[in-house]
């Protein structure tokens, strides 16, 4: 791969030639500053081109006899897709999950720490007594913490008045990512267009190369995480309904929407799910059941977890962005404390990203080498295939 030009490494002929990409980078930047709703509906764009390019290929494919679908056809077949699947989710998951998100709202929550302050003491009584807790530990003082965290964070009313009073903006915003997202999709060289007229000739090839690989990786990435969110949503959401949870489509709601997030997002949707059975628990009377509950809660989300850490996101990781579980982790760190929850959900495409531009343009830095060598591969073993094919 391509990484030096007249004998000097790629960057240092860029820096050369900041009076031309610097201005037209500048004005870039002062739109998106000014006008933040363009940059938001660009990036939703982008990633919803990204899933909808491969179900376009897929359609492309597709030929009888002579005939085949043309570009236009394949796209808007593709958005059918997706957009028939997102109306589903609103049409038909999404009212139980807000009357359930609802009638959390209407328990009384001082009777049921009540409830559950009796069912725990002899678990903390033991706790205490082996010192394994200290004396002042309170079960009750924790969870306390985390039902006002949640009635504060969650005002169902004013989000229904938010909603309303934005609906024309709600409607413009889609409108324009439909539309966006239609043209990017269709005509994939829109964008590489857009970036090379900002370079030199000499660099076009360079920066084919890092858009087309990152089209290839981040778009097995996204539809890949979303085909994984809709199988766990589907699967714990069958397993709690079997269990017989009254809250199973919220914890299989939070199971799904979490697990964007690598390692800590199934944790987060845990934690959501015990304290949902505890909920379900308590209102029902069964207070003697409450650690089997619990116990049930936990093995039934592992077992769901095991067959997506095994067997969905290991496919999903080796077939994009390669990176190891430590990297994961540690990106997934800095983008918490950048930006937080958003930084967490964007901090492995940003990642790999940069490991692409890296890969072709800093070969010679042994560090770079050896963070890319195996988004390398996969590269390659992509081309091979599209070659083979």
């Amino acid at each position: 791969m391509p990484n030096k030009y007249n004998g000097e490494p790629f960057w240092a002929n860029i820096f050369k030639k900041w009076y031309v990409w610097l201005p037209s980078l500048i004005v870039i930047v002062l739109i998106f500053i000014l006008l933040p709703r363009v940059l938001i509906y660009l990036l939703s764009s982008f990633v919803i081109s990204l899933i909808l390019s491969p179900i376009k290929n897929l359609f492309l494919k597709i030929k009888i006899k002579k005939f085949h679908l043309s570009p236009s056809i394949a796209t808007l077949l593709s958005m059918i897709i997706f957009f028939g699947v997102i109306i589903v989710f609103f049409a038909y998951v999404l009212p139980p999950i807000i009357t359930k998100l609802t009638s959390l709202l209407t328990i009384d929550y001082d009777n049921l720490l009540l409830q559950l302050q009796s069912s725990l003491k002899p678990l903390e009584d033991t706790l205490k007594y082996y010192k394994i807790a200290n004396d002042d530990f309170s079960f009750i003082q924790i969870i306390q913490k985390y039902i006002t965290q949640f009635q504060s964070s969650i005002n169902i009313e004013e989000t229904f008045t938010n909603i309303i009073n934005s609906f024309g903006d709600i409607v413009i915003g889609v409108i324009t990512v439909i539309f966006f997202s239609f043209f990017i999709v269709k005509d994939q060289n829109i964008f590489p267009s857009l970036v090379k007229s900002l370079f030199a000739e000499r660099y076009h090839t360079i920066i084919d190369n890092i858009i087309n690989d990152t089209r290839v990786l981040l778009s097995r990435y996204f539809l890949g995480i979303l085909i994984d969110q809709i199988i766990v949503f589907v699967l714990i959401f069958l397993v709690f309904t079997l269990i017989g949870y009254d809250y199973a489509i919220l914890i299989a709601f939070f199971a799904g929407l979490f697990n964007i997030i690598p390692y800590f997002g199934p944790l987060i949707a845990l934690i959501i799910a015990i304290l949902l059975g505890i909920v379900s628990t308590l209102t029902a009377g069964a207070d003697t059941q409450l650690i089997w509950t619990i116990l049930i809660t936990i093995a039934g989300f592992e077992s769901i977890k095991a067959l997506d850490n095994f067997i969905l996101q290991p496919n999903i990781y080796a077939r994009s962005v390669k990176s190891t579980p430590f990297e994961v982790f540690l990106i997934l760190i800095i983008g918490e404390e950048l930006f937080g929850i958003v930084g967490m959900i964007l901090s492995v495409p940003v990642y790999t990203l940069l490991r692409i531009i890296a890969l072709q343009t800093l070969q010679g830095v042994p560090l770079i080498q050896k963070i890319t060598s195996d988004i390398e591969k996969s590269i390659e073993k992509n081309n091979n295939d599209k070659v083979d094919s």
